[in-house]
């Protein structure tokens, strides 16, 4: 049974909404646990009574929005690029890759903030906001500003490279069509 036209581009519209949404949320419960003083510093979260769950909020939401301008661009490469007839499914794998890379993209931010701050801590504390004392502590807090950095930035440059990449694999793939 063939999925129309509307419903696959619906379904990849949501598809990288959520995701984006679900990254969003993730990653940023993972930086709370990692680093609660970096929300308290940056976002002044010092009277949130659960910053765990209020971090992983903040992430949903901002990945929600990122996944909507997302979804726009993706899915109108999708309707340009092969009248959205492309496999659906073929259509939901690049979009969880260009997912993953943007993970992959955070871990990298995290490990350059930690390389940064390890090379020299006077500049990392002069340089960024709240910088705790104690090198355990700045790491864990240069690992959350840098892994934010790497999946904001990051997403920016999958989203880009991604999308142009689908648009040149989806009009070669002319014989993977519904």
């Amino acid at each position: 049974l063939p999925i129309y036209k509307p419903l696959r581009i619906c379904i990849v519209c949501m598809s990288c909404i959520m995701l984006s949404g679900l990254i969003g949320l993730c990653t940023n419960l993972i930086n709370a646990v990692i680093s609660p003083e970096y929300f308290i510093n940056i976002m002044h979260w010092e009277e949130v009574e659960n910053l765990i769950r209020s971090a992983g909020a903040q992430g949903l939401y901002q990945g929600l929005g990122q996944g909507l301008f997302f979804a726009l661009v993706f899915s109108c490469v999708y309707i340009i690029s092969n009248n959205a007839e492309l496999n659906i499914s073929a259509v939901l794998k690049w979009i969880v890759c260009m997912g993953l890379a943007s993970i992959g993209l955070w871990v990298i931010g995290g490990i350059i903030a930690i390389a940064l701050s390890a090379l020299s801590p006077e500049f990392y504390k002069q340089t960024f906001i709240g910088v705790p004392d104690g090198y355990a502590a700045m790491f864990r807090y240069a690992w959350v500003g840098g892994s934010i950095w790497g999946i904001t930035f990051g997403g920016i440059i999958v989203m880009i490279i991604g999308t142009v990449l689908f648009r040149n694999m989806s009009k070669r793939c002319k014989g993977n069509l519904k």
